[in-house]
């Protein structure tokens, strides 16, 4: 079967690209430019992962984790970022992301992770 997976990244350029290839591995993908877009999308349907930029405008992809755990406590989180730190690594473990990627995506990775 497969998975669902939302991407939010305000980096419209870099979520084309994602999205494509992750289509091009068999996976259903809609997309998010805001948390606020994905928050809308995730009240409208079910999703297996969500990967989400930490650097979004308004609401960071920190933040947004424990909203979304709120709604979705199941939905396995990956949280991407330009910005890795082992603080920021740790934090976002600790509200509930399932991993932690660098930017630019390494699809080898993220296909491993999701299909787990």
């Amino acid at each position: 079967m497969s998975k669902k997976i939302l991407i939010v990244d305000d980096d419209e350029d870099l979520l084309e690209i994602m999205v494509e290839r992750l289509r091009m591995r068999g996976m259903t993908v809609v997309s998010a430019s805001t948390a606020i877009e994905a928050f809308t999308l995730i009240e409208q349907q079910t999703f297996d992962v969500m990967i989400i930029d930490f650097m979004l405008p308004e609401i960071d992809g920190l933040q947004a984790i424990k909203m979304i755990r709120e709604k979705q406590p199941g939905m396995r989180i990956i949280l991407q970022t330009a910005y890795a730190t082992i603080e920021k690594e740790s934090e976002a473990l600790a509200l509930g992301a399932w991993d932690v990627v660098e930017k630019p995506a390494d699809f080898d990775r993220l296909t491993q992770l999701i299909k787990q």
